[in-house]
């Protein structure tokens, strides 16, 4: 299992903070402590341009399936126009993310990181966007809002 945690720097750009491979045969302990700060992610970012539409109201959480089709860049129907033309976005959110099924890419501004099922990435308000492999994919996707 690959677990690879994302930042961003000082210019808003998001790239890769740390990866590691986990042994599936023994628990593990993906994520602890506080949500991750994302305010100072937020503070590099410009707020009107996050893809307010699918986070949660300040101070919730959403927990959603996103369902990428073989060989495509993820999008949402009606919110095409949120997103960039290479389907780069960011929300006011941590997300963690895991891959139930297929494989995907997660474009950074900085790197690409190719994910398969059983794979976990932790976005703390990065950009991103999500390019799904030949068979596509299931992300589940946990996503965390801090209060305003």
């Amino acid at each position: 299992m690959k677990l690879v945690m994302v930042g961003v720097d000082e210019k808003g750009r998001s790239f890769v903070r740390s990866e590691s491979s986990l042994s599936v045969d023994e628990p593990h302990t993906l994520w602890f402590g506080g949500v991750p700060s994302i305010r100072s992610a937020l503070a590099r970012l410009d707020p009107g341009a996050a893809l307010s539409g699918i986070e949660p109201e300040a101070g919730d959480i959403r927990w959603r399936l996103a369902v990428v089709e073989a060989g495509a860049v993820a999008s949402l129907p009606e919110m095409e126009d949120a997103f960039d033309d290479d389907g780069m976005h960011y929300t006011r959110t941590a997300d963690f993310d895991f891959v139930v099924a297929g494989e995907v890419v997660c474009r950074l501004d900085t790197a690409d990181i190719e994910l398969a099922a059983g794979d976990a990435i932790v976005l703390p308000a990065a950009r991103h966007a999500w390019i799904a492999g030949e068979v596509g994919a299931r992300i589940l996707c946990f996503m965390v809002r801090p209060h305003d």
